[in-house]
């Protein structure tokens, strides 16, 4: 019988970080409006950060400046278009895009 090689726990997290799921769905809004629901696997947001996550700079991180959702939120206000967030009963959030 032979021994298995012993992962460390930084091995199986990175392992877990390989497994992202992400999921796209689309459908007309009852304005007929053309949405785009992004999710992935990452963590919700929490309901005290709901409506900073779309301010420039705003970050929960301890390294980054975190312009991105920033930047989404002008250019689809940019083109009379809106984005949201909402968390899921999995524990993840859905970013949602109104054309």
């Amino acid at each position: 019988m032979r021994d298995e090689p012993k992962q460390s726990n930084k091995s199986n997290k990175r392992e877990e970080n390989l497994c992202a799921r992400i999921a796209l769905n689309t459908f007309l809004n009852i304005r007929e409006q053309a949405v785009i629901d992004m999710a992935d696997s990452g963590k919700a947001v929490d309901n005290k950060n709901m409506t900073q996550i779309f301010v420039p700079l705003f970050t929960t991180k301890k390294e980054g400046s975190d312009i991105g959702l920033a930047l989404t939120k002008q250019l689809m206000l940019a083109q009379d278009s809106k984005v949201a967030v909402r968390n899921n009963k999995q524990g993840d959030a859905t970013y949602s895009c109104a054309f």
